[in-house]
């Protein structure tokens, strides 16, 4: 007789067709994540390399051009896996005036791409950057609503020179180079018309001027349109290095004072600009104040020659200032920047102005 003791017994396994079951879950997570995945990158390749880029290259260019202005822009093309690079753009600006000039913005490479993140949050934003003939331009933005956005840029060695906009609102060549950042927070109600934000800004080595081209300052409103745009032509003026500051509120960015002080010219510049969407109807209204230094003049008899005679010139006269600047009111209101002269007018305010304490 046989004895069975306890450690020849077979061992019972509860949890039956382990290994079944792991091959299970291993079908399973292929089913439910790597068929799901590949299938995935299949087609975010396939939209990748087959996107219809010259159709939105066209699109790009017919939302933008209209009577008044145009952009081109030569080859559109992919960007990694979520941006577009646009290369050979030019944006060209044609006049409104008879006194305007036609004025291009040449970028050789833009480069936009899409933030996922935003996408996950329901707003559509992202990044970009825009390389000039010299400098470059990036930041973030992102997209509220239809026309409020959130912008931060920077500029990194701007050429003063490839600013386009900026030659037709001074109307002579301006050099230098900026650097700076861009902040603007445009709510979605309102738009440009209601943001705030800030521009910090450092001009290094700019200068005014070439000797050949002139600096038109018609003598009354209107007179450049009706053929009085008799110009000056002005050697080259150094404007040395200089900040810019302006605190934006509700729409209207505040021009901190800027004082240039070099060995050509004394200079005054302050002032506001009322931003609209687009920006070329934003609204400026600057005070500039100018003293050109004896050695400009010693070089510029043309210049020394205007200012002596002065006071038979009502451009002038009427820009002086009791101490020894010549200032001036620029505004764009009637479409183009207009000069006025802001000098005797100022001056007969203070002197009617009763001293403190005085009868009035």
């Amino acid at each position: 007789m046989s004895t069975t003791t306890a450690g020849d017994l077979p061992r019972v396994s509860l949890a039956p067709h382990e290994g079944g079951g792991r091959r299970t879950a291993r079908v399973w997570a292929r089913r439910l994540i790597l068929y799901p995945a590949f299938f995935l990158l299949c087609f975010v390749v396939s939209a990748y390399w087959t996107f219809p880029y010259d159709r939105v290259r066209d699109i790009l260019v017919a939302k933008a051009s209209d009577g008044t202005s145009r952009l081109d822009i030569a080859e559109l093309s992919p960007s990694w896996l979520t941006g577009i690079e646009a290369s050979g753009i030019t944006y060209t600006t044609y006049p409104t005036r008879p006194d305007e000039r036609v004025s291009a913005i040449e970028i050789p490479e833009a480069t936009a791409r899409i933030s996922l993140l935003t996408l996950l949050t329901g707003s559509l934003g992202g990044s970009f950057s825009v390389t000039l003939p010299n400098g470059e331009i990036s930041g973030d933005v992102t997209r509220q609503g239809e026309t409020g956005f959130d912008l931060e840029a920077e500029l990194e060695g701007v050429d003063l020179r490839s600013i386009a906009p900026l030659r037709r609102a001074v109307g002579v060549p301006i050099t230098g180079q900026v650097n700076g950042t861009v902040t603007l927070d445009a709510p979605e109600e309102g738009g440009l018309a209601q943001s705030t934000g800030s521009i910090t800004l450092q001009v290094t080595g700019a200068s005014i001027g070439d000797g050949r081209a002139k600096l038109r300052m018609p003598s009354r409103a209107g007179a450049a349109a009706e053929g009085d745009d008799a110009g000056i032509t002005i050697n080259r003026v150094s404007l040395g290095d200089f900040p810019i500051r302006l605190a934006i509120e509700r729409g209207t960015a505040t021009l901190e004072r800027i004082q240039v002080r070099t060995p050509d010219i004394e200079l005054e510049l302050s002032g506001t600009v009322s931003l609209r969407q687009p920006m070329r109807q934003s609204r400026l209204s600057l005070n500039v104040r100018v003293k050109l230094q004896q050695a400009y003049l010693d070089r510029s008899p043309n210049i020394a020659g205007l200012l002596a005679l002065g006071e038979l010139d009502p451009r002038i006269a009427s820009a002086r200032t009791p101490d020894g600047f010549l200032s001036w009111t620029l505004s764009n209101a009637t479409g183009s920047i207009s000069f006025r002269p802001a000098g005797r007018a100022r001056s007969r305010t203070r002197a009617t102005r009763p001293a403190a304490g005085a009868e009035p």
